[in-house]
């Protein structure tokens, strides 16, 4: 995907205007992500998906489900569970399956292309400066990235795109400025998580869930946030309606 967004000067090497372009392998792991962290928060309580579950993230990215309606269908099934009053915690992403995927059909029905959007019109300003305020003073490069994501110009989409690339070196900064303990620690963590994991998952989804666990982790030892629109620390960026 190419997306024309415009950066800070500065901007990890990129210059005003730049086009960035983004790998659809990373899009669809943000997309994946993204969506498991909304499933989270909705649910309560740490959960680490299923290969299905991944299954479920990337069928609704083929069907072309913006992550806006997507995260907006998962919290109505939880508003009604929550109405029902229902106490048993939800295990997978499957259970919002069907009412995401009929939702979106319906929305292509009635409003036909372009892209459908799930309500209100995102305030991606707010939401941008709410992230920016995420991100810990002290982080190696903190101004450089809040530079970066306050620069961020475009619609939605393509100001998500661009918080992909953003992400990705963040994470990177902070992998690179771990201590030689503090890596090895990490890693042995990593082993005692993926210690329960190899009967339930091949080899090619193990590794995927290596991958994750890491970089879920690794935030969450950072203090860093998941940059994107759709992130609790973005969402204090508040809404406005659409005329």
């Amino acid at each position: 995907m190419v997306s024309t967004i415009r950066f800070a000067s500065d901007d990890f090497g990129a210059e005003d205007g730049a086009t960035v372009t983004d790998g659809a392998a990373s899009e669809e792991l943000h997309y994946f992500q993204v969506l498991e962290e909304a499933f989270i928060r909705l649910r309560g309580a740490p959960l680490l998906l299923s290969p299905a579950d991944w299954r479920v993230a990337q069928r609704w990215r083929e069907l072309g489900i913006p992550l806006d309606f997507a995260v907006a269908g998962m919290t109505e099934v939880f508003a009604r569970r929550r109405e029902r009053g229902s106490e048993d915690r939800v295990s997978s992403l499957r259970y919002c399956a069907r009412a995401v995927e009929s939702g979106w059909r319906r929305a292509e029905e009635l409003a036909g292309p372009p892209r459908r959007s799930a309500g209100p019109a995102l305030d991606t300003g707010a939401r941008l400066q709410s992230l920016a305020r995420s991100i810990p003073a002290g982080f190696p490069d903190a101004e450089r990235i809040v530079r970066s994501v306050l620069a961020l110009r475009g619609d939605a989409a393509a100001v998500e795109a661009a918080l992909v690339t953003i992400d990705e070196t963040m994470l990177e900064r902070a992998a690179a400025h771990l201590g030689s303990e503090e890596k090895a620690e990490l890693d042995r963590w990593l082993e005692r998580r993926l210690d329960s994991l190899r009967e339930r998952f091949d080899s090619d989804e193990l590794a995927g869930a290596a991958a994750r666990l890491r970089s879920r982790e690794l935030r969450r030892r950072a203090k860093l946030p998941l940059l994107s629109l759709f992130s609790p620390q973005a969402e204090t960026g508040g809404e406005t309606t659409s005329d």
